[in-house]
């Protein structure tokens, strides 16, 4: 599960626009691509979902994770 969290999660990054940083290093300052969007969540459905989750925080470990659910009627669990 953990493996095709990363292949998933790779293709949706990939998606994503991109914006080049100033870094700088020891040896010279040098331009980075970085995620041009600045705030996503995580938000894996209970059971399989929570697999895929473990290995997309492999790629962006900085990134919240919420939890949802749904009770055997499919409603909301809490009103």
């Amino acid at each position: 599960m953990n493996e095709i969290g990363v292949l998933l999660c790779s293709e949706v990054l990939s998606a994503l626009p991109l914006e080049t940083i100033p870094l700088e290093t020891l040896l010279a300052t040098m331009e980075v691509p970085c995620l041009a969007a600045k705030k996503f969540v995580f938000a894996p459905i209970w059971g399989v979902g929570e697999g895929f989750a473990e290995g997309m925080l492999s790629l962006v470990p900085s990134a919240p994770v919420a939890q949802t659910g749904l009770d055997r009627a499919g409603n909301p669990p809490c009103r």
